[in-house]
């Protein structure tokens, strides 16, 4: 893990946000080719400002503006000045990796100039981290790879400062992972000699010095094990919506009671707490809770009724027939509590009430959806097929999350920045403000540097037809022009869909069909291992859809142009989707104005902003989709993108591309040095 140094004397060097970011500040040193930006000084001062003021600050800082160091610097210097603590907190790993590898060390290097020392570290949720406990138990009980793969932990761990996942020598399937990860109630190293050797809790003791510890947004929910934040970053703030839902929501399938009743007593292998507790009564519960468990899910498949092409099923009335599964939970419940009381070790004590805390709150979930529903939530059932079999499970979450994040962020920080490429919608943060529960903030629009008019060409196809009043044409329509594309478009292309259906359709159309080009889809192995190799293709064609419409970061002619097939509404018919415009609507609420736009305008943003990355790059965005032009609210997307170089025709689009292939060409030439007289 990265750590930070250890504290040293301070300074009264008084630096600020407008020198720092000056041609020749303190930058200009410990990094290399640094340019001065005036969003990014402009951004640092109003960071700056936050801090000192105590108020909450909203800042759209477009691609390019460097935003990670326009927050750090003065927070850190904040930090270390008053000797307080600042919560960084992203939604990706790979901005995480960014700040810890590479910003923050820049920014402890700048303050080292002035003499003051910055602590920074990195925390991440329990289930992140290898427990040596754990590892040292689970030695009898696997076999074969597993075993092998425990060995080298072992010894790992003999010499390791940190126990997080992603720092393992090796790889760890996930069953094995969730036997050796760290269970807080599962916990025996608070208070006693082992607290010295753990990995987890050497990371909470850096954490706990550190005056930035950069975590993520479902830790920030779940609550850090620290003393809470002087101040906080939210960065690429416009994910925080679905974090907060994920946190606050909750799932009950066929799996996940089938890992339990595993864990309790697995009769294929004979292990599990109830064999450790040589308890044959809780064995035979076990055995009719699986029983239980095959009745409840062939209940619900039949009560449900998903059409033959619905993977998804909104729930409106309470299930029946959860009778059975509730009396096998309170009986395994009713045991397990016995034996916590009768527990002679503390290891004993442990294991026993980690389990307890499981089956009771699965006991709650089953109840959730057999007891009255609430109007403030959505219930929903999903279907899918996995290696393991079919997979069902059922699904609640709240509709409404403003109140939560207005108390999980405002309320408890006034110094809270709340920062992301894409914020505003039609250039204000209207929509913004309603969603956070931010009444009262400072407000700062930053627009990207790149030179989007001279760089980015924007060709919305008159041609395409409407996918909504003809969407079969609309389909033939996108693939012949992907087709039409990979002949026009000398670089990498990068297609965006809006569902998993037209992607497979699309990539099954498209291969064989565009010459020596890669094709790749999402899906087909990890996304990082996927974009590794579009990159290196130099010319590959890439289908991708929900998550890749953000995070991906192809710098270069690796990534020429960016297709939209379609504007990014969630669809209505997404259960979660229907019931929160259902509730808006019985709130007085215009939905579509206020809240499926708005949300569309952030994804298409997102996507557009995979085309620029740097200065030098250039492209095409191509959307195949009227509606930008045909209704009213189309408007709205294209005011929130910036200025590109109008494209009427594909043929004209051929144009622009040659004309790119000709300036690099001369610029290459021009940068060649010239070649004396021998």
């Amino acid at each position: 893990m990265t750590r930070g140094n250890k504290s040293g004397p301070s300074s009264s060097l008084r630096l600020a946000a407008t020198s720092l970011f000056a041609a020749g500040g303190a930058l200009a040193g410990p990094l290399k080719g640094f340019e001065p930006r005036p969003q990014q000084r402009q951004m640092a001062e109003a960071v700056e400002r936050s801090l000192a003021e105590g108020k909450p600050l909203l800042v759209e800082a477009g691609t390019g503006v460097g935003k990670s160091l326009a927050y750090l610097l003065p927070s850190a210097l904040w930090a270390v000045r008053e000797n307080k603590r600042v919560w960084v907190s992203t939604h990706t790993k790979a901005l995480q990796e960014q700040l810890l590898n590479k910003d923050l060390p820049t920014v402890q290097s700048v303050l080292k100039l002035a003499g003051l020392d910055l602590r920074f570290s990195l925390l991440m949720g329990n289930g992140n981290y290898l427990c040596l406990d754990r590892l040292q138990r689970a030695g009898s009980l696997w076999g074969g790879e597993d075993a092998r793969i425990l060995s080298t932990l072992g010894d790992w761990a003999k010499t390791a400062d940190t126990g997080m996942r992603a720092r393992l020598p090796c790889g760890v399937p996930q069953p094995l992972w969730e036997t050796l990860c760290r269970d807080p109630d599962l916990c025996l190293a608070k208070g006693t000699p082992l607290a010295e050797k753990c990995l987890y809790q050497k990371d909470l003791a850096f954490a706990r010095k550190a005056h930035i510890v950069v975590i993520n947004h479902a830790l920030f929910f779940a609550g850090p094990p620290l003393k809470e934040a002087d101040a906080l970053i939210l960065d690429e703030a416009h994910t925080l919506e679905d974090a907060a839902s994920r946190f606050l929501g909750y799932e009950l399938s066929n799996f996940s009671l089938k890992r339990l009743w595993d864990d309790l007593f697995s009769p294929e292998t004979g292990r599990g707490l109830a064999r450790r507790l040589r308890n044959r009564g809780l064995e035979r519960s076990v055995h009719a809770a699986r029983d239980q468990t095959d009745e409840f899910f062939m209940m619900l498949d039949s009560q449900i009724r998903f059409s033959d092409n619905e993977n998804q099923r909104r729930l409106r009335a309470p299930l029946s027939g959860t009778e059975g599964l509730d009396s096998a939970l309170m009986s395994i419940e009713n045991q397990l509590a016995e034996a916590l009381v009768s527990s002679e070790s503390n290891e004993g004590e442990s294991d026993v009430r980690s389990h307890l805390l499981r089956v009771r709150e699965i006991l709650n979930h089953v109840r959730s959806f057999s007891g009255e529903l609430l109007s403030d939530h959505a219930y929903w059932a999903e279907r899918s097929t996995t290696r393991r079999g079919p997979r069902l499970s059922l699904h609640g979450a709240p509709v409404d999350l403003a109140p939560f994040l207005k108390e999980r962020i405002v309320a408890t920080y006034p110094r809270a920045v709340l920062t992301s490429a894409t914020l505003t919608v039609g250039g204000t943060f209207n929509a913004a403000r309603a969603r956070f529960g931010m009444e009262a903030c400072s407000e700062t629009i930053l627009d990207s540097p790149f030179d989007f008019k001279n760089h980015a060409a924007l060709f919305v196809d008159p041609a395409t037809p409407d996918p909504k009043t003809d969407p079969a044409g609309h389909e033939s329509f996108v693939l012949q022009r992907c087709l039409d594309l990979s002949q026009v478009v000398p670089g990498g292309l990068f297609i965006l869909f809006t569902s998993w259906s037209f992607l497979e359709r699309a990539h099954t159309a498209l291969t064989g069909r565009v010459g020596a080009r890669p094709l790749f889809k999402q899906g087909q192995e990890p996304p990082s291992h996927l974009l590794d190799h579009f990159k290196k293709a130099g010319n590959g064609i890439l289908l991708g859809t929900d998550t890749f419409w953000q995070g991906v970061d192809v710098p270069g002619s690796a990534l020429s142009c960016v297709v939209i097939t379609r504007l990014p509404f969630t669809p209505p018919t997404a259960p979660l989707e229907e019931a929160r415009q259902e509730w808006l609507e019985s709130q007085g609420h215009n939905v579509f104005s206020e809240y499926t736009v708005p949300r569309a305008v952030i994804k298409f943003r997102q996507g557009f902003g995979r085309l620029i990355r740097s200065h030098r790059d250039t492209g095409a965005v191509v959307i195949l989709d009227p509606r930008v032009q045909t209704k009213p609210y189309g408007r709205v997307f294209l005011k929130s993108l910036p200025p590109c170089r109008p494209i009427a025709a594909i043929q004209d689009l051929a144009i622009f591309f040659n004309s790119i292939r000709n300036s690099s060409e001369k610029a290459r030439f021009a940068d060649k040095p010239e070649r004396g007289l021998a």
